[in-house]
């Protein structure tokens, strides 16, 4: 898989609208191949770690990166729910796209801080209790999180009480 890590094939690949189709195997094989899925959603995240690749995706008429990100969020399935919070992390690769993203009416940054809420409350608080996959998934949300904050201040004061509250100190 090196041929990956060529942003030029990044950004073909993802201006050709194949990163769509490899979404869609990974929803289709969701719960039927494990090892599939971890490796098509790590194809994923590294397509999108470049600013002209996900240019590609965001101008794309027929689907909504974002949309995937937040859908992803809420899966049962810990590798798409940790490859949907990379997805929003890299989507607020800057100040400017984290606002639009904290503007966004279907409200991501609290998709993320649900899921997070979630976690703490199936593990009693107990974070240490964690498998690994969990952990990706928590270090993915917290990573969009922290991207999401940095632009806000109302952001950052209303991340600090919900953090305070989940994690009660």
């Amino acid at each position: 898989m090196i041929f990956i890590y060529s942003d030029t094939i990044k950004e073909e690949i993802c201006s050709s609208l194949f990163y769509y189709k490899l979404i869609h195997l990974c929803e289709q094989y969701a719960g039927k191949d494990e090892e599939f899925i971890r490796e098509i959603c790590y194809i994923l995240v590294v397509l999108i770690t470049t600013d002209k690749s996900i240019d590609h995706l965001i101008n794309s008429k027929q689907y909504d990166l974002l949309e995937y990100g937040i859908l992803w969020l809420e899966k049962s399935n810990l590798q798409l729910k940790m490859t949907g919070a990379l997805i929003i992390t890299n989507l607020t690769r800057n100040d400017q796209s984290a606002k639009n993203i904290l503007s966004d009416q279907r409200q991501p940054d609290k998709k993320l801080i649900e899921q997070l809420k979630k976690f703490s409350i199936e593990l009693d608080n107990k974070l240490e209790l964690m498998n690994d996959e969990q952990a990706k998934v928590a270090h993915g949300i917290l990573g969009a999180l922290r991207n999401l904050a940095v632009p806000s201040k109302i952001f950052n004061l209303r991340l600090f009480f919900i953090y305070r509250k989940i994690f009660s100190f």
